[in-house]
């Protein structure tokens, strides 16, 4: 999908990709246009010229109705020609991608939770896009997001090797936790079944809702267990942290 738009403010700040094999974080150069109704069509925010810049750091508006368009400008000081654009917050519920593909037009992509895990750009627990930028050229990307949570926005850029290897040891990392935590609960329900101790029983339970909880927020449950539901994504967070603290008062009761 393209969008014809006129023109488009200049940034603060452009964010350069100077190395083939780094990530670059996102955190200045960024503007934000509040849209509270949710009525600004694509071309409407595109040429609004009611963006405002945000201080340095990670984006975050709290926990808001409004949805945001937010953007930003980067460059290539690089020999390479794709890079992939990382928003690391699975709790978004609607993602509108948007990359200036000409002088007036825009390549649009959509995701979120309330989209299907299998139709993401790539595979991934985060938010992965697919970003073409030539050598000492410059571009400006848009996005478009609504949750029902807190609305973060960490953003990072980097050739497809890098983002790829980080998402790798990002894997590795939760694969480790998660073993950990798995053993940890059949020893219990070992120790369980030979004394019959209930305390071991709610302990075990405690421990299953953390992990639940753990990857509902980090977003591999959505990938794993439930990729195709739309409505468990958006209230699993807040009821597995409840579940959580549930099972924890009943523990230590």
């Amino acid at each position: 999908m393209c969008v014809n738009v006129s023109n488009a403010q200049s940034l603060i700040q452009v964010t350069k990709i100077t190395s083939s094999g780094e990530i670059v974080r996102i955190h200045s150069g960024i503007e934000a246009l509040e849209d509270a109704g949710h009525t600004f069509s694509a071309d409407s925010a595109i040429k609004s010229k009611d963006f405002k810049a945000l201080p340095a750091g990670v984006p975050n508006k709290n926990y808001t109705s409004s949805a945001y368009w937010f953007r930003f400008k980067v460059r290539n000081e690089t020999g390479l020609s794709h890079f992939i654009l990382k928003l690391a917050n699975p709790a978004l519920d609607s993602i509108d991608f948007y990359e200036q593909s000409g002088d007036s037009s825009f390549r649009h992509f959509t995701t979120g939770q309330s989209v299907p895990f299998y139709r993401r750009e790539y595979l991934s627990s985060d938010y992965l896009f697919s970003v073409s930028l030539q050598p000492n050229a410059e571009k400006y990307i848009y996005l478009h997001l609504y949750t029902n949570t807190e609305l973060m926005l960490p953003l990072s850029i980097g050739s497809d090797t890098a983002i790829h290897d980080a998402d790798k040891y990002k894997d590795i990392f939760w694969g480790m936790y998660m073993g950990i935590m798995l053993a940890m609960v059949l020893y219990n329900c070992f120790v369980y079944s030979t004394t019959k101790d209930k305390s071991y029983l709610f302990y075990i339970l405690y421990m299953l809702t953390v992990v639940v909880t753990q990857i509902t927020v980090s977003g591999y449950a959505f990938q794993l267990l439930w990729p195709g539901n739309l409505a468990l994504p958006k209230y699993s967070r807040i009821f597995t942290t409840v579940l959580a603290g549930i099972t924890g008062v009943m523990f230590i009761r």
